[in-house]
């Protein structure tokens, strides 16, 4: 799989996540993410890190293997516990592990805490993949 073909086939798996409205990095916040900034509401924003890559196979047909991280920040009001944060990040991170796509795979999700800022309370969902 190229860069182009991994972005796509994660960006189609995240908007098949309803829970809460998504961010996608570079790109133009949504109105369900504005209005749910607006209210208050959780939201999550994507962003997708590639990482090393490697030859996996040699021949006609060269194949590359590349890895990277899924990283999902989830935003829930502050001063309203962590709780929900973390429902909405262990679903996101549910949502992401151990699938498959094509030559994309994905292995075990890991939650960190960012805490309180800016009016949020923040934790990012890391979900590692390859693609051959």
């Amino acid at each position: 799989m190229d860069f182009q073909e991994i972005q796509e086939a994660i960006e189609v798996k995240t908007a098949a996540w309803s829970v809460a409205p998504v961010a996608y990095d570079a790109a133009p916040a949504g109105s369900a993410v504005t209005t749910a900034q607006s209210n208050g509401d959780p939201w999550a924003a994507l962003t997708i890190q590639h990482g090393g890559s490697a030859t996996a196979g040699i021949g006609a047909d060269p194949c590359p293997r590349r890895t990277g991280r899924i990283v999902i920040q989830v935003f829930t009001k502050d001063g309203t516990g962590s709780n929900k944060a973390h429902v909405l990040a262990a679903s996101i991170a549910a949502h992401f592990e151990y699938w498959q796509s094509g030559g994309l795979s994905t292995q075990a999700a890991s939650l960190s805490r960012v805490g309180p800022a800016n009016g949020w309370y923040q934790v990012n969902v890391a979900v590692p993949f390859r693609a051959d």
